[in-house]
């Protein structure tokens, strides 16, 4: 196999130094070795150096070979099974090749004015990030075995090398194998499918609500792109590389949460950032009124609210910076395909029940004495009664202190439908393995859990909720790998079926998130006003309030999904 990968690469050093003809010989040379052994990434390594040969004397041949490879990697993805998954195909890896598609498309776009050019590299984005959820919690459950893969594997290390009929009984049994592997991922993500649907630019701006602007962001290694979309059309722009932006969002980031300390950072960051991220698509931004975010990698860890739209002088109080929520309510999308595929969704009719809201659990059983240990959130039982005092008595369900269990809000969400679901509890973001990530909950004895629910669980329930409020701390954000965007618990209950989420980018004070929460729940169920409006207004609330202006109490919670949750 090190001498496989020798040889390819002898072929793209071959190529790049400008021998294409030799180097699409000794590409092709490699490709029976290749299919053979049955290495599908190795081939799709093939028809990448194929089409980089192309890329400037054919830019027909070179778009055909890329599709080629892309097409021979979700192929590879979907059939691959058990730990298989785990070596890295899905798992973020694959990413790469996407962007290096995009890239040259996205070149040839700018080069030549050509539209079409831009339609592809846009659909090739899409492709990585329609499925990033899906391939990341593929991979994190790939490493798992069940009793009957464990079975299948004994079956096959019993075979006697030297019987009869052993090679064709191998291949038998190990296709059994990758069979049952492949049920029991196809079991946990199943709902995830859907999101490998892409749509094209034309479609996404026909999608979109009345005067609203998309900025949808790729980030790749040598240049990143934006295209911003509405009703009117589309633009295409090149911004810096990952690592300038990366640098640039982890020093805002790191100031958001470290009012005063972290506050001549914020100011120079969070204007600096608005140039490069939002001037570019400037003349449709002024046109609308709302605004939907498609970040990618690294550009999920922040709030563009926060972002300052000019300069403001030196002692400028919080309360008066002009930051972009002033003039835009933001919403945020996994990715455009998805956005368009929430708000074409059927929704439910009437619900019997309005509020499911679970606060305050008891975490004195829960990890008790280990580092698993968690503070108590008091603040959190005000909190749920306020809202809950907004519904009618028979259309809410509270739980509380050791009622706020993971047994009782499953067995609420799965048998009690309700509009609104509301947890005020602790998220626990795993960085490593996204399927560890949790809400952390109540847990008693003989009661069947862990207090714990977990992102797969979260993907097995019905919600059929159209709002999920995760009043936690740091519920939106999880692994950001290469553009894969976050594999959050947010992104899990879309996965479930909510149409919206409302979550948290980094851990706030409960007491200026119940602040929060109150304005939030007031504006939404008194005026009937969509989530991402009401937050907005309940931001700009504590912003005008002195008391929690800093953007470390109002900035950290945004609405993920449609602008339709949850009327």
């Amino acid at each position: 196999m090190w001498m496989l990968h020798d040889e390819i690469g002898i072929a793209t050093i071959t190529a790049l130094a400008g021998e294409e003809e030799k180097a699409r010989g000794l590409f092709r040379g490699l490709l029976p070795r290749i299919r053979r052994i049955g290495l599908n990434e190795y081939e799709s390594n093939i028809w990448m150096g194929i089409a980089h040969t192309f890329e400037k004397s054919d830019p027909d041949s070179a778009r055909h070979y890329y599709e080629r490879a892309l097409s021979l990697i979700e192929a590879a993805g979907m059939e691959t099974g058990s730990a298989e998954l785990g070596a890295g195909m899905l798992g973020g890896t694959s990413r790469f090749y996407y962007e290096e598609v995009a890239r040259y498309f996205a070149g040839m776009a700018l080069e030549t004015g050509d539209g079409a050019w831009s339609e592809e590299a846009f659909r090739t984005i899409e492709r990585a990030k329609a499925r990033g959820l899906f391939e990341l919690v593929q991979s994190s459950i790939a490493g798992e075995h069940s009793p009957r893969e464990d079975a299948a594997l004994d079956s096959i290390y019993a075979l006697d090398p030297a019987a009869p009929g052993y090679s064709a009984d191998y291949e038998r049994l190990e296709r059994e194998y990758r069979r049952i592997g492949r049920e029991r991922i196809d079991s946990a993500t199943g709902k995830l499918a859907g999101y490998g649907d892409i749509i094209g630019l034309e479609s996404v701006a026909k999608a979109l609500p009345k005067s609203t602007v998309m900025f949808a962001y790729a980030l790749g290694d040598s240049a990143s792109q934006l295209w911003v979309i509405d009703r009117g059309g589309y633009d295409l722009y090149e911004l810096p590389g990952r690592a300038g932006l990366s640098r640039e969002v982890d020093m805002l980031a790191s100031a958001l949460t470290r009012p005063g300390a972290g506050d001549d950072r914020l100011r120079s960051q969070a204007r600096r950032l608005y140039r490069t991220l939002m001037e570019p698509g400037w003349k449709r931004l002024e046109k609308a009124k709302n605004l939907v975010i498609v970040p990618d990698g690294c550009l999920f860890e922040i709030p563009f609210e926060a972002l300052l739209e000019k300069d403001a002088e030196d002692g400028t109080d919080w309360k008066d910076m002009p930051f972009m929520i002033r003039s835009r309510t933001i919403l945020y999308a996994p990715s455009a395909s998805v956005f368009a595929e929430l708000r074409a969704k059927k929704r439910k009719g009437r619900y019997g029940i309005e509020l499911v809201a679970a606060g305050d659990p008891d975490y004195s059983y829960l990890g008790e004495g280990t580092e698993r240990a968690l503070r108590p959130l008091p603040n959190t039982l005000a909190e749920v009664e306020g809202i809950g005092s907004l519904f009618r008595e028979d259309r809410r369900v509270i739980l509380t202190g050791g009622e706020a269990s993971e047994a009782a809000l499953k067995r609420n969400i799965a048998g009690n439908p309700s509009r609104l679901v509301h947890i005020a509890a602790h998220g626990l973001v795993d960085p490593v393995t996204p399927a560890a990530s949790s809400i952390a909950l109540s847990a008693a004895p003989g009661d069947g859990e862990d207090g714990f629910l977990h992102t797969l669980e979260i993907l097995a329930l019905p919600v059929e909720s159209r709002l999920v409020v995760l009043s936690a701390c740091e519920t939106a954000t999880g692994r950001v790998s290469r553009g894969e965007g976050v594999v959050g618990l947010s992104r899990a209950f879309l996965g479930a079926g909510a149409e919206a989420v409302v979550s948290s980018l980094w851990a706030v004070p409960d007491e200026s998130t119940s602040e929060l929460m109150r304005y939030f729940y007031r504006y939404m169920t008194e005026k009937k006003r969509p989530a991402h409006e009401a937050v907005n207004e309940a931001r700009k609330r504590l912003l005008s309030s002195g008391e929690y202006s800093h953007p470390f109490h109002w900035a950290s919670f945004i609405v993920i999904g449609t602008e339709k949750a949850p009327w």
